[in-house]
């Protein structure tokens, strides 16, 4: 489960990074994002914008920040943003926290940012909203966490972002996203 991410990068970067067709703010104003909280995120045609992380369902209040990529496409509430409304949420690090509540930053093995596998969809009338994609942990990450967001790698972005990219080729981008992270404890 992903609970918290940083972006520590200047707008520019962002724009060189994702060869953005569009300027979306002279500077990123947080580092640190909770649930809850107005994220940078990517769509379709290189687009980008500010989006509340968390899924609210109509009459509950616990907002769904994650949802698990193994079984995205078969939930009836994310089936339809897994086909229509993928995103690409920017991040320099992740947090992770083990069963003794110790956290753990995770920031990408010989990359700047890394670009987290999420999707979008419409709550209530006017509200987009995103949540990050998970999976099982590997290597050095489950001893922490058995899950953790997904991470694609910079040749996965622009398919993960077509309209017409199918759901088989989907679901092989999710199985090839990184694994390898380095880990730092935070004090």
């Amino acid at each position: 489960m992903c609970g918290r991410f940083l972006l520590e990068a200047d707008i520019e970067t962002l724009l060189r990074y994702y060869h953005l067709a569009q300027h979306v703010a002279s500077d990123i104003e947080k580092t640190m994002y909770y649930p809850s909280e107005k994220a940078l995120v990517m769509i379709r045609d290189k687009k980008a914008g500010f989006m509340p992380w968390g899924i609210k369902r109509e009459h509950q209040s616990k907002l769904l920040i994650n949802a698990r990529s193994e079984t995205v496409h078969e939930k009836s509430l994310f089936r339809d943003a897994f086909l229509k409304g993928r995103c690409l949420i920017p991040a320099t690090a992740f947090i992770e926290w083990n069963r003794q509540k110790q956290a753990y930053m995770y920031r990408g093995e010989n990359q700047e940012i890394m670009s987290l596998a999420g999707i979008y969809l419409k709550c209530g009338q006017a509200d987009w909203r995103f949540a990050i994609l998970t999976k099982q942990a590997q290597g050095l990450a489950k001893d922490i966490h058995h899950r953790v967001p997904v991470v694609l790698p910079a040749h996965a972005i622009e398919d993960w972002l077509s309209p017409v990219t199918n759901i088989q080729q989907l679901r092989l981008l999710l199985t090839h996203a990184l694994d390898q992270f380095q880990i730092d404890r935070c004090v």
